[in-house]
């Protein structure tokens, strides 16, 4: 019985758990690897081939031997992907258990001094509380089955947010929208900021009270203060809490309804049960991080259009090219946009 009964295996010591699993994922790639609640099954070609996305962008995110990088989430089957990932990458593998008080795992983070978290969808919006706050976190990243999103999604530049929570908490509208902050320190006359304003909602065309509108990377609300006025169901999404937040308190203290998601521009897919009549991304490009990025945008924010929506695209800056003057100013290229109907865009 108890040789029937042992699975005791013999192995080099000097093999480390990427080795063995390495090993394991050459000679049995169809076989199963993990299998989690639900009914989740990933392979040992699946599974190693998601731990490389990852471990992958954890080392251009320069994460080596001398990095710690936590995992934040519970006992999953993304838990093992982020888990070979960060040792794959040469990293070290820090768990983090959302249950724990936020203290505790705020004191982990500062004794270790990383600046990288690793986390499941379900802990994101613990995840993204420690960026700034006197955290040393800078670098999120969602660990996700799909290697669609691992793909195209996964470089996003957090250091933006506190910039933009800063920019957002001016009292004067116009510069909390960030129109005011040049690299030359000239301060731009309102009448040039209010024209812009209004060439983006004539591009969104008549506007009639029911319509839902969507802007991506709304900000403090230049733009869709006017819309909501008129729409009454728009909807902005911004990674700023600040500019949330005072988007918000703006739409209660007018007593104008409006939905407001603090997320990133490829997160707008999990808005659910909503198509939209306009959806807008104008004077944010240069803040994704490249051309992969903005595409990905582009694709979700089609397929949330109604038959005859439009995706407006203004002030098209290059992504990652955040040094020109965009958002930060106001460029002749407000003059130069893209009207995307569903029509033209399947065309596209």
């Amino acid at each position: 019985m108890r040789s029937l009964d042992s699975n005791e295996r013999e192995f080099s010591s000097n093999s480390s758990i990427v080795d063995l699993f390495m090993d394991a994922a050459r000679r049995f790639p169809e076989r199963e690897a993990v299998v989690g609640d639900g009914g989740t099954v990933l392979t040992y070609e699946q599974l190693n081939d998601l731990s490389n996305q990852y471990a992958n962008h954890l080392r251009s995110i320069h994460s080596t031997a001398d990095n710690f990088v936590c995992f934040l989430g519970p006992r999953c089957v993304e838990s093992i992907v982020g888990l070979l990932g960060i040792l794959k990458s040469g990293a070290a593998y820090v768990p983090l258990d959302p249950n724990w008080p936020y203290a505790r795992i705020a004191g982990i983070l500062s004794q270790i001094g990383t600046d990288r978290i690793m986390h499941t969808r379900a802990s994101k919006d613990l995840a993204f509380g420690f960026v700034g706050n006197q955290h040393p976190v800078k670098h999120l990243v969602e660990v996700s089955l799909s290697q669609h999103q691992t793909e195209r999604i996964l470089k996003v530049d957090y250091d933006q947010i506190e910039l933009w929570d800063e920019i957002s908490s001016h009292d004067d509208l116009h510069k909390a929208s960030g129109f005011n902050f040049s690299k030359s320190g000239s301060i731009l006359p309102d009448h040039q900021i209010e024209k812009y304003r209004d060439h983006i909602l004539e591009l969104v065309g008549p506007v009639s009270m029911g319509q839902k509108i969507l802007e991506i990377g709304c900000g403090a609300g230049l733009i869709l203060r006017s819309l909501a006025k008129l729409s009454g169901s728009c909807v902005g999404v911004d990674p700023s809490r600040v500019a949330i937040s005072r988007l918000m308190k703006w739409s209660e203290d007018q007593n104008i309804s409006m939905t407001t998601h603090c997320c990133f521009a490829h997160e707008i897919g999990q808005i659910e049960d909503t198509v939209f009549d306009a959806i807008i991304i104008s004077s944010v490009t240069q803040f994704f991080p490249n051309l992969d990025y903005l595409f990905t945008v582009i694709e979700i924010a089609g397929k949330l259009l109604s038959p005859e929506g439009r995706l407006i695209l203004a002030d098209i800056v290059p992504p990652g090219n955040s040094d020109i003057p965009g958002l930060t100013s106001v460029p002749e290229s407000f003059i130069n946009y893209v009207v995307f109907t569903q029509k033209n865009w399947r065309e596209a």
